[in-house]
């Protein structure tokens, strides 16, 4: 994985009063942003203040995405990390 954090990806969703969800809403709401769970840390992460089991936000266009066993993944470059989200 080199200095790459691998991540599972969190669909961002915009619900309506009475329960709708509105996907391109949801796109337009996370403004390019993807948000996730950081699964493994790479051997040439440098940076220690992400470690694996924490929420993080990314720039979803850095990402390289795909799909493990019906879960959508994402390898995410060490400098491409924006910042953690409290639980």
């Amino acid at each position: 994985m080199g200095e790459r954090y691998l991540v599972r990806m969190r669909e961002v969703e915009t619900t309506t009063a009475s329960g709708l969800v509105l996907p391109g809403a949801a796109e337009k709401a996370a403004g390019g942003l993807g948000f996730g769970e950081v699964l493994a840390v790479g051997e040439a992460v440098t940076a220690k203040d992400v470690e694996a089991g924490d929420q993080v936000v990314f720039s979803q266009y850095s990402a390289t995405d795909f799909q493990h066993e019906g879960e959508d993944m994402a390898f995410i470059r060490e400098g491409e990390i924006l910042g953690t989200l409290s639980s």
